[in-house]
């Protein structure tokens, strides 16, 4: 196993794969990463692109991180908010607050592991494992 103090060490260890949003993932994943996707999608589309990659999870070994703006009870900026009214508009989608994305992954069997969130930008990193 490569030591991972080395960027090319942990480069080695990376295999991007592409993947239909609304197909089943048939093998399993160490981690799956989804930037700036749901917000594009209502709940019902969200909850079954989570959903779709539940089956090739393993419990304690696959993780999903979902990196979005997370609108928050408080503090949201005016381009995260004007995002949500983007985001209706075009594409019938949101941006979601913590609740929202605690509801979608509870739906499909997942729970929120931890939340990393920027003290600069409106975007934060959710991990999600099988619940």
């Amino acid at each position: 196993m490569p030591v991972l103090g080395s960027r090319s060490a942990m480069y080695q260890m990376i295999c991007l794969n592409l993947h239909g949003l609304r197909l089943c993932e048939p093998k399993l994943i160490s981690i799956y990463y989804l930037h700036i996707v749901l917000h594009d999608f209502p709940d019902s589309a969200a909850c079954q692109i989570l959903a779709n990659l539940v089956p090739a999870m393993q419990r304690g070994k696959s993780k999903i991180l979902v990196h979005e703006m997370v609108m928050w009870p408080q503090g949201n900026s005016s381009s995260a908010t004007s995002s949500d009214i983007l985001m209706m508009a075009m594409f019938n989608g949101t941006e979601r607050s913590i609740s929202q994305f605690r509801d979608l992954a509870e739906r499909v069997g997942l729970k929120i592991a931890q939340v990393f969130r920027s003290p600069t930008t409106p975007q934060s990193i959710l991990e999600l494992e099988l619940a």
